[in-house]
């Protein structure tokens, strides 16, 4: 865990006496979100994907409104009507 008050480029002092950086500190699958650009990135991916997501459901349910079925949906996302 990152200690309140400190960013990622503070050094801290651990039990011994030796100093080492809070990401150092962290296990290693979890370093990259040491950075704040890194958080930023994963978050604004996970956002991403979820308005993906939406937009997918909100195309279903505007064909299923039009009174279409699976047909029309297959062919909603072309370019070309059978």
């Amino acid at each position: 865990m990152l200690d309140q008050g400190l960013d990622e480029t503070t050094p801290r002092v651990g039990a011994e006496g030796s100093q080492a950086t809070t990401a150092a500190s962290l296990p290693r699958l979890l370093r990259p979100f040491a950075t704040s650009a890194y958080r930023r990135l994963a978050a604004s991916l996970v956002l991403s994907s979820f308005a993906y997501v939406v937009w997918v459901v909100a195309q279903v349910w505007e064909v299923i409104r039009i009174g279409g079925g699976p047909d029309n949906l297959h062919a909603f996302g072309r370019d070309e009507q059978p």
